[in-house]
């Protein structure tokens, strides 16, 4: 089997000495939260590998989701950003019907190059109009 590999990461500098759970970061130190890794992480999330968008929900589990960040750094357009994709989404799926094409991999599997998230195989979709 493949082994997995999710680059997808937020980058910080320590401002101040700090220790947690007896690890010490040194002022000045970076720091890599590797986002894809957390967000796929089977500790956290029943059947990781899905599409299930409802799992970062969970209150108990928010920090885990880190597409716009945690903290005094998060995303100031973050709820813009959410609002604007829905009502998006729901527009293009009032109009058309996706279906995923024998080609494309049930399972999304991803290429470990760490600038883009790209999937190792292509997404195959046909596009249908809604009747």
């Amino acid at each position: 089997m493949k082994s997995k590999k999710y680059w997808e990461m937020i980058n910080r500098t320590v401002s101040e000495p700090t220790q947690i759970k007896g690890l010490t970061f040194l002022k000045g130190q970076n720091i890599f939260i590797p986002v894809m890794a957390i967000h796929r992480n089977p500790q956290l999330y029943d059947d990781p590998d899905s599409f299930k968008p409802e799992r970062y929900e969970d209150q108990d589990k928010t920090i885990a989701f880190q597409a716009f960040g945690f903290g005094p750094r998060i995303c100031i357009g973050m709820r813009l950003a959410l609002v604007e994709l829905k009502v998006a989404l729901i527009n293009v799926l009032k109009a058309v019907r996706f279906d995923r094409m024998p080609d494309t991999p049930e399972v999304l599997t991803f290429d470990p190059n760490p600038n883009i998230l790209q999937t190792d195989k292509d997404i195959i979709l046909k596009v249908s109009p809604r009747c």
